[in-house]
């Protein structure tokens, strides 16, 4: 009795099944792949409009600190010039803006060092590559 066709034209369709289920795999992991890829560029946006506005608020706190800081030390070289009985106290109160306005300082100069984007690092050149 001759084989019958069936097992022969099984062959075909297992294999076009096992493509399909490649196939549908390989594109689930696209689809999860892109959908991490806008996660990442999201996130990346958000990061960016942060970095952005502590530039601004640094830049704004920082014009007017300056102006602060410059008033400071001239009271206090005009404190120290003065004879009267107050200028100790005086220059305590001088000493405590001096001290929060340079705290002011760091702390935006940390708002900016964030707000920068890092600088790329050295390309990777034929001399630098160990042996």
């Amino acid at each position: 009795m001759p084989e019958s066709p069936t097992p022969a034209l099984a062959q075909p369709t297992f294999a076009r099944r096992i493509a399909a289920e490649h196939e549908a795999a390989r594109v689930r992991e696209e689809l999860a792949l892109q959908v991490r890829v806008g996660d990442c560029e999201q996130r990346r946006q958000s990061l960016a409009a942060f970095a952005k506005l502590a530039s601004h608020v640094a830049h704004e706190v920082r014009n007017p600190l300056s102006s602060i800081m410059l008033n400071t030390e001239l009271l206090e070289e005009e404190a120290a010039k003065c004879g009267c009985d107050s200028a100790p106290e005086a220059a305590a109160l001088i000493a405590s803006i001096k001290k929060e306005a340079e705290r002011l300082q760091h702390l935006t100069d940390e708002y900016l060092a964030f707000a920068r984007p890092p600088r790329p690092s050295a390309p990777f050149s034929k001399t630098s590559r160990s042996r």
